[in-house]
């Protein structure tokens, strides 16, 4: 092989790993593509919905109420659940009437329609959020395994907020 083929050849061996580099790196700290398996966030996603999740938010804030939001299963080694954020470490969580109130006051759920809205629970109904800690549900209160069944999460589980909806291209776009 002559030098100037195999100069060619090295420098497009180091333009792909270096491609291949920055790939990881935004992959593994930046942005995530994820799929939504399951009806757990109905209406708000769809089962085979394509997502892209911020990795880096939490790094540099704190979740918020609202946010929806890759986690690691408590419960499933390996496994990814995707649920909204609705109770914050110190607070305290109950459902009376099918409705959840934080701290004693009604929680606002503009983000759902009034057909899921209200739930029926007879289980445990209410839970103290420690500090570092956060409390999850899906948006389809009648089919989510959830922090009503798991308890609360550890904010070090929360892998990232799901941001911007890739698929399907008519709901492309940001998520409340």
């Amino acid at each position: 092989m002559n030098k100037s083929l195999k100069s060619e050849v090295l420098d497009w061996i180091s333009v792909i790993a270096k491609a291949l580099a920055v790939a990881f790196l935004i992959k593994t700290f930046l942005f995530q593509p994820v799929q939504v398996d399951g009806a757990s966030m109905y209406p708000t996603l769809h089962d085979d919905d394509r997502l892209m999740v911020n990795k880096l938010e939490y790094f540099i804030s704190e979740p918020n109420r609202g946010d929806i939001v890759i986690l690691d299963s408590p419960v499933e080694p390996g496994k990814l659940y995707i649920k909204r954020i609705i109770g914050l470490g110190g607070e305290h969580i109950s459902i009376k009437n099918g409705h959840f109130f934080i701290n004693d006051e009604l929680l606002d759920e503009g983000y759902l329609t009034s057909d899921v809205k209200t739930l029926s629970y007879n289980s445990v109904s209410e839970w103290d959020i420690p500090n570092g800690y956060v409390f999850v549900v899906g948006d389809n209160r009648s089919g989510s395994f959830d922090s009503r069944q798991m308890g609360p999460v550890k904010v070090e589980a929360v892998r990232g907020e799901a941001v911007f909806r890739l698929f399907p291209f008519d709901h492309l776009g940001g998520l409340n």
